[in-house]
């Protein structure tokens, strides 16, 4: 948890796990309260929520009093946001965990809309929501929520009036998977929307009037490389938009993949994978798993014993008609004549072999 004083600094504070059901319980966010008896601990170097080095802890002669009366102003709430330079050059590097602030682009996978419904079975069995944000008009990121951050984002999301448009996720730990960076949810991240805090209703007022760059469409999204199941596959092929004939004339034409072009006349090996499902179904069929490319055909007995070498007086022959020209050519009679003396090297020293 976070810890503010009167004079703003943000410390973070921690209750051991036995004496959790005796401070938390009695404690909300926002109160101000009297702290007595606590101790001071060097805190760890990676993953730190705020900036002092030190946290707070509760021993068990620690005392708690709620100052329900005190004219201490306090700050409603402290952040530390990050962009999209400062996460990608703090990624995988395991260093403070930073919060962001941004509108909403995707939602997985689908865009903004006030027919957006979330597949809460989907989100309760994967425990995973992934969302593409974007913090004015820099580079589109992705964000994950993992279980408790997915959860307050589907109850929040649900219980919105309308089709969030900003959101504000603490705690955040950039890593770069599949190739992108990618900001992940801890336990202690929370998630806000549009009018929860003060930074998100200044970003909605921007957005508001910077409504063309909310609707900038960035090819990034659709470009980024990313690795899925063949579970997924099938649930994207289900969906109506990725049928991509519906509503096309009978006479629309699909283009064949060069690949397949390319295997036309050709031979080639295959690994087949044969299971029970294969020869019992209504429609036998083999599945391949790996095609080979065709191999160089490999030349049989000996080379030099197949070679067949005309006598210089054949090869005389048949080079020269009489008429000054060759057959099918047109070389000169020196060339005629060399041509002829390798002939004559060569069927020596096949004789001198074969004698």
């Amino acid at each position: 948890m976070l810890l503010v004083d009167e004079q703003g600094t943000v410390i973070q504070g921690f209750i051991p796990p036995g004496r959790i059901d005796t401070y938390l319980p009695h404690m909300v966010a926002g109160s101000i309260y009297k702290l007595t008896n606590y101790y001071g601990s060097q805190s760890k170097v990676g993953y730190r929520v705020a900036e002092p080095n030190v946290i707070v802890t509760f021993p068990w002669s620690s005392i708690l009093c709620d100052l329900k009366d005190s004219l201490v102003l306090f700050p409603e709430d402290r952040f530390r946001f990050y962009g999209y330079e400062e996460f990608e050059a703090a990624c995988d590097k395991k260093g403070d965990l930073y919060d962001y602030i941004g509108h909403l682009k995707l939602v997985n996978g689908k865009t903004l809309s006030d027919s957006l419904v979330l597949d809460e079975d989907v989100i309760s069995s994967t425990r995973r929501i992934l969302v593409h944000v974007q913090t004015y008009d820099g580079p589109v990121m992705k964000l994950c929520l993992w279980d408790k951050a997915a959860t307050d984002f589907c109850e929040k999301f649900k219980s919105h009036g309308s089709t969030p448009s900003v959101i504000l996720v603490t705690t955040l730990n950039p890593k770069r998977i599949g190739g992108a960076l990618t900001l992940n949810t801890l336990s202690p991240s929370r998630v806000f929307f549009d009018l929860d805090v003060q930074p998100t209703r200044d970003y909605l007022t921007w957005l508001s009037s910077n409504s063309d760059v909310a609707n900038r469409v960035n090819a990034d999204i659709v470009t980024k490389t990313e690795t899925v199941t063949i579970g997924e596959l099938f649930s994207y092929m289900k969906k109506e938009g990725a049928k991509a004939n519906e509503g096309v004339g009978d006479d629309h034409v699909v283009p064949v993949p060069q690949a397949l072009i390319d295997t036309i006349g050709t031979t080639h090996k295959f690994i087949v994978k044969v299971s029970t499902h294969n020869l019992t179904g209504k429609t036998k069929s083999l599945t391949v798993t790996k095609v080979h490319p065709p191999e160089a055909p490999v030349a049989n007995g000996d080379i030099e014993e197949n070679v067949n070498v005309p006598s210089t007086e054949e090869a005389l022959q048949l080079d020269d008609l009489g008429d000054g020209h060759s057959i099918g050519t047109d070389e000169s009679a020196d060339e005629r004549v060399k041509r002829s003396s390798d002939m004559t090297e060569l069927e020596e020293a096949k004789r001198a072999k074969c004698g």
